[in-house]
């Protein structure tokens, strides 16, 4: 079920180019990397779209930290008086738990033997059955599992959806299944992980940094673990610099105010799931502290 959130929740392409004989992609390069996985696991997009009609799309920002669509399912989805609308989700963990009040059983959900669900109706059934409700104790598994992947330097992503018979003279416009209606009550479906590799000459630059006394400082959308991970295997932090060893989340930096900021000691050299407010209120200490930026 993770790998339709993330065939479905997404508006990259993955195409085989006949004239060049090579397989090619257009959008971002997370979300081609999604559809990637979901194709692998026998999900395509176009198969599970074929039934459905787009309603709504609530696009990621980074104060939600999510991205929702809403889907009409076809004919026979639903009873008679009644339409039937499902909705995906993706985002990070933290963000896409909190707005789910289930989480799907097992491996199942919209999958049958490794295929995306013959029908909507098929996908909608599957969805409604595999729910369990989220305890506190399934969230805390699911959180550690994101842990884990993040300490490995993985870009993690949690997904979520939900089924939902609406009366077939209500409105389905953009505005009515907004985010207050689209990102509420999801079904969680799991977690995706997916690898980032540093660009080549990465680890020679940040080394010749350091070797000229500048202090290298990464500034992420991130989950902290992957940001750490990733920041210690291109060298930003080290083992042997106790002052590079400081990773600080944008959750954490919005309870400080700037004099607070600006008088960290060691300044952090990973800040994660940073917000463009975040951006700012660094800037500024570091400016604060007589630091060229």
């Amino acid at each position: 079920m993770a790998f339709v959130a993330s065939a479905m929740c997404n508006n990259a392409e993955v195409f085989y180019d006949e004239a060049a004989a090579q397989w090619g992609s257009l959008g971002d390069a997370t979300e081609v990397a999604l559809a990637i996985a979901a194709q692998k696991a026998g999900v395509r997009k176009a198969d599970v779209a074929g039934p459905l009609e787009l309603l709504a799309e609530n696009a990621f920002d980074s104060d939600r930290k999510r991205m929702s669509v809403v889907f009409a399912a076809g004919d026979g989805a639903a009873a008679a008086g009644k339409r039937c609308v499902v909705t995906f989700a993706k985002g990070a963990p933290e963000e896409i738990l909190s707005v789910c009040t289930h989480q799907l059983a097992g491996a199942g959900g919209f999958l049958r033997q490794g295929h995306a669900a013959e029908t909507a109706a098929d996908a909608a059934r599957s969805l409604e059955r595999d729910a369990v409700p989220l305890t506190p104790a399934l969230t805390q598994a699911a959180g550690a599992a994101c842990e884990q992947m993040a300490a490995r330097g993985l870009r993690v992503l949690g997904m979520a959806a939900k089924v939902s018979y609406l009366d077939a003279d209500a409105p389905t416009t953009a505005e009515a299944l907004g985010l207050a209606w689209a990102e509420s009550q999801l079904v969680f479906a799991g977690l995706v992980g997916l690898i980032d590799p540093p660009r080549t000459g990465i680890v020679e630059s940040v080394q010749r940094c350091h070797d000229a006394g500048i202090k290298v400082i990464m500034i992420t959308g991130d989950h902290i673990g992957t940001a750490s991970a990733i920041a210690a295997s291109i060298g930003i932090v080290r083992a042997d610099r106790a002052s590079t060893q400081r990773a600080i989340s944008g959750a954490e930096l919005d309870l400080l105010s700037d004099e607070a900021t600006a008088l960290l000691d060691p300044f952090p050299s990973v800040f994660a799931r940073v917000s463009p407010e975040n951006k700012i209120k660094i800037v500024r200490a570091l400016q604060q502290g007589g630091h060229i930026v």
